[in-house]
């Protein structure tokens, strides 16, 4: 195989949610809350549509800037870019956390935004940035897209920011679904067209379609395996041209893609993603996440070729993914893909940002792999990723 093929390997195992909800049954964790609690909420394709308007209601556009973590994924800039912002970008520690002073340093009287991310569903406290953009007179945005729940019978999230954005995609089955979400009053905030039914339809079929993929459903798989052989054909080729099962043309996050495209940025999000985000077991996806994120941590933590930029579970995290640094990443990484190994990592910074500006994010993009610890993993596909990972080195 050639250097790049490594990116079009399939994963042995499934690297997003799956249905049904939740492969553990055990809920070991106390209340939890989420972004959607907050008092105002409305629900857009997917979390950069989200994002973009919070942006447009906090007045960002051409002649403003935006202050934005050097390390971060294309989705979190090209909104801003869209609308035509100065986008500048903050350093930041060795544990992910904010560079006050090297993000006041960049600032001036064009500065309208802030956004602050939760990496990887590590909660952190956002109440000495936020007083910081009042004074400023700064939007301070949340970027929960790693981050849809907390433990504990307090609200976290809105608390110290103006605005925040999650991603359900990331926490549940559906692959669409972004949220807005604010302590706020809705002002200004636009109403979302909603699919037509057959975007809905086709909204379950794909979550059906990947997680019979993946071993679920096995019975009732049996009985339509031509017809899922029929789904899957469609939805290859539907990702291929980001088109639905008639030929429209649809957002590219409904098929896990993850561009940002100005024309779906009024679209809502399917009923599936809503319904899953507010009906599902919290207490149950945060155990198994939080479980997950142990079993990981601790069996991998014997390798002397990996490290974690960070190493402990907060009492309130429901992560997203384990954060792993690893040795010699230039030959690691491409050889964990082609196992089948279900990681990623972000490896490439919006065109035009100078990310070079802080070293820990530049070497982020090179040594620091993302592993899912999502709720649909049975036991044997955790232990076969961790066999799998320690024997990549």
């Amino acid at each position: 195989m050639t250097g790049a093929d490594y990116r079009n390997i399939r994963p042995v195992v499934p690297v997003r949610p799956l249905l049904p909800a939740c492969s553990n049954n055990l809920s070991r964790v106390g209340p939890v809350g989420s972004v959607v609690d907050l008092p105002s909420v409305e629900w857009f394709t997917n979390g950069r549509s989200a994002l973009a308007h919070a942006a447009m209601l906090s007045g960002v556009g051409r002649g403003s800037s935006v202050l934005l973590p050097a390390y971060h994924c294309e989705s979190m800039v090209a909104p801003f870019a869209w609308l035509g912002a100065d986008a500048r970008l903050y350093r930041l520690h060795k544990d992910l956390s904010v560079d006050l002073e090297h993000l006041l340093s960049i600032s001036d009287e064009s500065t309208r935004l802030v956004l602050f991310p939760h990496y990887f569903g590590h909660l952190r406290s956002s109440k000495e940035l936020y007083q910081i953009c009042q004074r400023h007179g700064w939007t301070l945005v949340e970027d929960c897209a790693h981050a849809f729940f907390s433990v504990g019978e307090h609200p976290f999230f809105g608390i110290h920011s103006d605005y925040a954005v999650a991603s359900a995609s990331k926490f549940f089955a559906a692959f669409d679904g972004g949220v807005l979400a604010s302590r706020h009053p809705k002002s200004g905030w636009i109403i979302p067209q909603q699919p037509d039914l057959r975007s809905q339809f086709q909204a379950c079929m794909n979550a059906f379609e990947y997680s019979a993929e993946y071993g679920r459903f096995r019975i009732l798989s049996s009985a339509i395996s031509p017809l899922l052989r029929l789904l899957r054909s469609m939805h290859q080729r539907a990702r291929r041209g980001a088109t639905n099962f008639a030929g429209e043309q649809q957002p590219a996050s409904r098929y896990g893609g993850v561009e940002f495209e100005p024309e779906h940025v009024n679209l809502g999000a399917s009923y599936l993603a809503r319904f899953l985000a507010c009906h599902s077991n919290r207490r149950r996806i945060a155990s198994a996440r939080r479980s997950n994120w142990q079993f990981f941590r601790d069996r991998l933590s014997v390798c002397s070729h990996i490290s974690f930029p960070i190493a402990e579970l907060g009492d309130r995290d429901v992560p997203y993914v384990l954060g792993v640094e690893v040795d010699n990443p230039e030959q690691t990484f491409p050889n964990i893909k082609l196992r089948g190994i279900p990681v990623y990592r972000w490896e490439t910074a919006y065109p035009g940002t100078d990310s070079g500006a802080c070293a820990n994010s530049a070497r982020f993009r090179r040594t620091l792999i993302q592993l899912p610890c999502h709720q649909g993993l049975t036991q044997d596909e955790r232990h076969w990723i961790v066999e799998s990972l320690l024997s990549s080195f």
